[in-house]
């Protein structure tokens, strides 16, 4: 049975992502950072497994206490990874949340290091603990969350898109690295995500901040969570793609176009 880490997987994407890896019937680690967030997704899980899988076993989760801007539990996801048949693929669903600081008001050196410390180091941190196991088998497959921010950005999110651009760097650079085991990486660059966090945004603003993002969108569509878990399953499953970005936009960047997008 294929064996899947996802980090961040007690996040509203993380979480949507374990789900459509265990109903392909993988086994999957989930990695997160809040107590009562990775007791939830435990016993939400127990009704996601595949029981036709592997002569009748249902595949499992196993969710373990990780921060990766610290390094805290890695030595447990060691112990768990040895314990596995396979390490087939990793997800990083991590990251840290933005904030809307100007650059010249941002204490320069703590936000770039939450970021920097969050989605660059803890990434590449990851990818090396679980590249090692994959480099051994020959085989694997990374997906890489990073962020429209990457490509184009808001006012006021230098440090959050310095980040995500990084992000970006680390895939195709591993994919080049890697290749020749036989592991292929890849990112995904969705623009503003249906969830909690889009949400705060949007409740925050004294603006109609959904219909503004959806005026920019010639889908005039926000990204699921669900649309994302199944960008990581196609491209984790499909030979020859590495190296690349996934641009999940509902054509944002496509678009040249000066008026707004309304329903037709």
């Amino acid at each position: 049975m294929p064996t899947a880490i996802v980090s961040g997987g007690t996040g509203g994407i993380g979480r949507i992502i374990v789900k459509a890896l265990m109903v392909k019937g993988y086994n999957v680690i989930a990695l997160g950072r809040t107590p009562a967030k990775i007791a939830a997704l435990v016993q939400e899980a127990e009704g996601w497994g595949s029981p036709g899988m592997a002569g009748g076993v249902p595949n499992t989760c196993q969710v373990i206490h990780v921060d990766l801007t610290i390094g805290l539990g890695l030595d447990m996801l060691t112990d768990y990874l040895k314990a596995a048949s396979s390490v087939d693929v990793l997800v990083t669903a991590h990251g840290a949340e933005p904030d809307t600081t100007p650059a010249l008001q941002t204490p320069a050196m703590s936000a770039m290091e939450r970021f920097w410390r969050t989605d660059v180091l803890g990434t590449f941190e990851l990818c090396r603990l679980v590249g090692a196991f994959m480099l051994q088998q020959r085989h694997g497959a990374i997906c890489l969350l990073s962020s429209i921010h990457a490509l184009a950005t808001f006012p006021c999110r230098t440090p959050y898109a310095t980040a995500k651009a990084g992000v970006i760097g680390m895939a195709r650079g591993l994919a080049v690295e890697w290749g020749q085991y036989n592991i292929r990486v890849n990112a995904i660059a969705p623009y503003q995500v249906e969830g909690p966090r889009t949400q705060r945004f949007i409740d925050a603003s004294s603006d109609d901040l959904r219909e503004a993002y959806l005026r920019r969108t010639p889908m005039r569509q926000l990204i699921t969570p669900g649309a994302i878990a199944q960008t990581v399953l196609w491209l984790v499953k499909t030979p020859g793609i590495t190296g690349q970005v996934v641009v999940m936009d509902s054509g944002l960047t496509a678009s040249a176009w000066h008026e707004p997008f309304t329903e037709s």
